[in-house]
């Protein structure tokens, strides 16, 4: 189904105000000073403070998500309920639905009914949560994954999305859902399945000079453990290839205890050197990377539009 979309005054919908939900719309209103935007949230005072800020212009009823005629709507809510609530603001017709969801299989799957909708996940983020932990400029050249079912090429929509998520500072990047989960998994789920086991593992002890002698490197190392337990749970539950990356992490903490135990040096060294040059290798003052080329141009990885 064909639809026209509003490059001059669109129609946006944010379901779901918090960190990201929240960064989208003071993003959106900023990119597009005469869209409408209309924000959702179980959560009254979020809805609040957004009207406060005037990055929306209305707000939606959670529980009837309707968002007749709208140009683009983003779901930014836990995957385990983004899929039903993408199947309904597809039913009452809007341009492009999208989500943010950092596991991608488990939602298409979900909302596989949907022919408006095309996944997402912005590459962008804190450990911080809700409405007040939003930033207008938090997507600024940051990688913006973006995964087009088959059956939504065509309507202009993926054009439209992409020129979105370009206002919005970011680099789109066209992948599979599937290849997106495993590398999620890998760069974003481990680490912080790994800063929350360091973190519940220094609290078990009860020791209380732990703490006080907290410094830098424990605080850089932990700091995603601050993050919403309930939120990453869901994620967490929901990514398949967790377990995958998990047991091939510690496969590599016991090559570093092994060493260690056994006074081998060499090894040791030669582990913690590619780790060293791996870290230092990272793109610097860009929050994911960016291909060489014009500012803010997509990117296709492993999956067509």
């Amino acid at each position: 189904m064909s639809f026209r979309f509003n490059f001059k005054s669109p129609k946006f919908g944010v379901v779901g105000l918090g960190l990201i939900g929240g960064s989208i719309a003071k993003s959106l209103k900023s990119a597009f000073p005469e869209s409408y935007i209309s924000g959702a949230d179980m959560d009254a005072d979020s809805v609040r403070k957004a009207l406060e800020y005037g990055c929306i212009d209305g707000c939606t009823n959670v529980s009837d998500l309707r968002f007749d005629g709208y140009d683009a709507v983003f779901v930014c809510t836990p995957p385990h309920i983004a899929g039903e609530q993408i199947v309904e603001i597809d039913s009452h017709g809007v341009g492009v639905v999208t989500d943010t969801a950092s596991v991608k299989m488990p939602v298409m799957r979900a909302a596989s009914k949907a022919s408006s909708f095309i996944g997402g996940h912005p590459m962008a983020g804190s450990e911080g949560s809700g409405f007040d932990a939003s930033e207008e400029n938090l997507f600024l050249s940051a990688r913006y994954i973006l995964c087009v079912p088959a059956g939504v090429s065509g309507g202009g929509r993926v054009e439209f999305l992409t020129r979105v998520v370009e206002s919005m500072g970011a680099c789109p990047v066209f992948m599979d859902p599937g290849e997106h989960d495993r590398r999620a998994a890998i760069i974003s789920h481990l680490p912080h399945a790994a800063a929350f086991g360091l973190s519940a593992y220094a609290a078990r002890f009860g020791d209380p000079y732990l703490m006080s002698m907290a410094g830098g490197g424990y605080r850089d190392t932990t700091r995603i453990a601050a993050s919403q337990p309930m939120l990453w749970s869901d994620i967490m539950m929901c990514s398949e290839y967790l377990c995958r990356a998990l047991d091939g992490y510690m496969e590599l903490l016991s090559d570093i205890r092994r060493a260690v135990a056994s006074g081998d040096r060499d090894s040791l060294n030669g582990i913690l050197t590619e780790a060293s040059m791996y870290r230092n290798s990272l793109p610097e003052g860009l929050r994911a990377g960016k291909k060489s080329g014009k500012e803010g141009s997509s990117v296709r990885t492993g999956a067509a539009r």
